[in-house]
């Protein structure tokens, strides 16, 4: 039985993104008051395969001042979850000798709308094997005596998550996340706010399990509106953290809350450090991307952001900031 995982409620997490929730973002996350994180996504089947690749190991790799803190799989072999599940948790020594340090909880990925996780019928593709799913979710339940969760959406081909999510009602997992958009909206449009409080109703009806929004969360009105309508123990934020860890601090406090030029800057630095101690200046390319969305909105800045996309040290970047507006 897996075991109990406390929650701060409301909860104000870090979804999991594949190539953004890297050891740096999540703990500048961290430092802004999100009070979940998680990984980035982790192909189960390449853990199987290749327990000593530090490529995947690394996505899953955390300090303790990260808890409460998720390791999030996909893959759709029961048997490759099994031994993935080992691995990351530390039952299962690397080749090495090494024990990965056990996470807060296991999520699995039914919600990944990316055309390569479709392709090889995992993420939201499962919801057209249920059986397979359900299989899935039991081994993980069986492997590990961490929290047992998964991420999923509204819908998947016309399958709705209220259709899907009762294959596994009878089954001991801790918390569900919920992307209130359909496959096919990916991350556009309007959120299904009604259908998502139905299926909130229907997981937390038998079990004290909890149940977590995620889609279209930008500011505090947003953030009010999905809590009231869906009934939610709290937000998971994608894409409006990008360039913007100050939203855990507002949804925290209340209040929306905008940095001045100078905290921005000093921000840029801070997490550009963090990444620099975590993969050092291989990893500053990397994190160009991160300095776009940090001045996307800046007025007359296509320059700055040019010579930024060009940066390959922590001096470079502190150069072109010093100049900037």
């Amino acid at each position: 039985m897996p075991s109990k995982l406390s929650l701060d409620l409301p909860i104000i997490g870090l979804s999991p993104m594949a190539g953004i929730t890297d050891f740096a973002f999540r703990k500048l996350c961290k430092e802004f008051g999100a009070n979940y994180l998680a990984s980035e996504f982790i192909s189960a089947t390449a853990l199987f395969y290749n327990p000593d690749t530090e490529k995947h190991l690394s996505l899953a790799r955390f300090t303790n001042e990260q808890k409460p803190y998720v390791i999030q799989l996909f893959g759709n072999e029961p048997e490759h979850f099994i031994e993935a599940v080992k691995i990351v948790t530390g039952q299962k020594a690397l080749p090495n000798g090494e024990r990965m340090k056990k996470p807060s909880g296991i999520d699995i990925n039914f919600g990944c709308p990316a055309k390569k996780v479709i392709k090889n019928k995992s993420g939201c593709a499962l919801y057209e094997d249920p059986k397979t799913a359900r299989e899935i979710v039991k081994a993980v339940l069986n492997t590990t005596d961490v929290a047992v969760s998964f991420k999923t959406r509204i819908g998947y081909k016309g399958i709705s998550a209220l259709e899907f999510l009762k294959n596994f009602q009878d089954l001991p997992y801790h918390h569900i996340t919920m992307h209130a958009r359909t496959f096919e909206q990916g991350h556009k449009g309007k959120t299904n706010n009604e259908l998502c409080k139905e299926v909130f109703d229907m997981v937390k009806s038998k079990f004290d399990r909890k149940a977590i929004f995620n889609g279209g969360v930008k500011n505090i009105e947003t953030y009010n509106k999905a809590m009231i309508e869906t009934g939610a123990d709290g937000v998971l934020i994608g894409q409006a953290a990008l360039g913007n860890p100050w939203i855990f601090k507002s949804l925290k406090e209340g209040k929306d809350y905008k940095p001045s030029i100078e905290e921005i800057k000093n921000t840029v630095i801070k997490h550009a450090k963090y990444t620099l101690q975590d993969k050092e200046n291989h990893g500053l390319v990397e994190f160009r991307k991160h300095l776009l969305w940090y001045f996307r909105d800046f007025p007359n800045a296509k320059n700055m952001r040019k010579e930024l996309m060009e940066t390959n040290t922590l001096k470079e970047i502190e150069a072109v900031l010093k100049n900037a507006v």
